[in-house]
């Protein structure tokens, strides 16, 4: 498939997503901004790059990262053929159009890289999805106010795991799927539930038997895990700088879960977006599989987890 497609996969079919509002809101409180997970009692879950893939049939893993610089009022007109004082009647123009109806320009250096391609390449956008999320999940927490990220895609993700269910065994190999129109069809009883409360149960009552580790179009095979240069793999949104620390949440490829051993995370939080574009760049270029795994190990029903991980994971839950 080309034309759209090619630069955004399945993702204009997130205009026929009902947005759940309660959902997002009882999610926050499950947030661990440290470590860049949610924290259902003794699951540990977050959104990964390889199901953000096969969600939205997006460009991903090996293709050039769409970085979020900064963007100017000339270079927004010339891009959409205007005139540079076409825009005077919005001076003040630099926040997203959802705040305060302002026009945006931050974002028109990603949306020329997106179209117009990264030294002959498709971008991928899926690390600024997921940096943006991650962002907006810990101001949400800290600051309460609107979610300034795709809630519809993180909305999508939990309900995914929330649907326990026999995989389509064929679901990482359809690369044209479109799995959001099929949503519906299997988180159905998600979308009747509509207060905070009743999400806020279900989270309560959740457990690792209860949970859809392995959604149907996660492709197992490889996934990353680190860079060479860190444990963990820091990605850059509009919104700042986080952690993506996959370790944590190996049962979601299928893998055993194991004490996820990840240092330097701290020194991250210390840099800007345009600071860290060097580092942030080398780093998505230098993805690296965990080096101890092997297929065979991969058990998409029921993942297990290692020795000691219950005991460290509880330790965890009690502090």
């Amino acid at each position: 498939m080309g034309g759209l497609f090619q630069y955004v996969g399945h993702l204009p079919s997130l205009v026929d997503i009902i947005p759940n509002v309660s959902v997002i809101q009882a999610l926050i409180n499950y947030w661990d901004p440290d470590v860049s997970v949610f924290r259902f009692g003794m699951c540990e879950l977050t959104p990964t790059i390889e199901e953000l893939e096969g969600l939205l049939q997006m460009p991903g893993k090996g293709s050039p990262m769409v970085y979020p610089s900064g963007g100017t009022r000339e270079q927004f007109c010339r891009f959409l053929g205007l005139r540079s004082n076409s825009l005077d009647q919005h001076p003040d123009a630099r926040s997203c159009p959802l705040r305060h109806g302002k026009v945006t320009f931050a974002t028109i250096n990603m949306i020329q890289n997106l179209f117009l391609g990264i030294q002959e390449a498709t971008p991928t956008l899926i690390p600024v999805v997921i940096a943006d999320i991650f962002s907006a999940l810990t101001n949400c927490q800290r600051k309460g106010g609107f979610f300034y990220a795709s809630n519809l895609i993180l909305q999508m993700w939990i309900m995914e795991h929330l649907a326990k269910r026999l995989l389509n065994p064929l679901g990482s190999c359809l690369p044209i799927e479109n799995w959001i129109d099929s949503h519906r069809e299997r988180v159905g009883r998600y979308y009747r539930v509509m207060s905070s409360s009743q999400f806020i149960e279900e989270f309560n009552n959740l457990t690792p038997e209860k949970v859809q580790w392995v959604l149907d179009w996660t492709k197992v095979r490889d996934p990353a895990f680190r860079t060479t240069q860190h444990d963990f793999i820091p990605l850059a949104g509009v919104n700042g700088l986080v952690a993506y620390i996959p370790q944590r949440v190996m049962r979601q490829f299928g893998y055993p879960q194991s004490i996820p051993m990840v240092q330097g995370v701290e020194d991250l939080r210390l840099g800007t977006v345009t600071e860290s574009q060097s580092m942030v760049l080398e780093a998505w270029g230098n993805l690296r599989r965990h080096e101890n795994l092997q297929l065979e190990m991969v058990n998409k029903t029921a993942p297990a987890v290692m020795p000691g991980y219950n005991e460290w994971i509880k330790q965890r839950v009690e502090h």
